[in-house]
């Protein structure tokens, strides 16, 4: 429910879908924990073009999502 919430008040925050995305993964939900790290990407990547440094963990450490 925590994680929920963080997605919940921040959706443009990568890092709350990049959490949810691997518990959702440790539940062994893996579509919905791929559409989270996906999102997670999706957003890191827009930041980086925006000058933004956050990132996110390597895409290896994604690969159980596939």
């Amino acid at each position: 429910p925590e994680v929920d919430a963080a997605v919940k008040l921040d959706p443009e925050r990568p890092e709350a879908h990049y959490v949810r995305g691997q518990v959702l993964l440790h539940l062994g939900r893996k579509p919905e924990a791929k559409k989270e790290l996906d999102a997670a990407q999706r957003i890191s990547t827009g930041r980086e073009k925006q000058g933004d440094n956050a990132r996110l963990p390597s895409p290896e450490l994604l690969q159980d999502a596939q």
